[in-house]
């Protein structure tokens, strides 16, 4: 069972709900971790549900 890192950045996938989600890892806990998405909410996600770590995709203002 791999475990992330709290700061981590994260992509949970959640098929039963047709659904993948990505944040950053806030806190870990016996069986399953929290994160908090780019909008702010915050979500639990169990260490054997399906999560892997991500990048960041940075967003670049265009110049005028």
């Amino acid at each position: 069972m791999k475990i992330p890192r709290v700061g981590q950045r994260i992509k949970h996938e959640e098929p039963e709900f047709d659904r993948v989600t990505e944040g950053y890892v806030v806190d870990l806990l016996s069986v399953q971790f929290t994160y908090e998405t780019d909008k702010g909410l915050i979500k639990f996600c169990m260490y054997k549900d399906t999560w892997s770590e991500c990048e960041k995709i940075k967003k670049v203002k265009a110049q005028s």
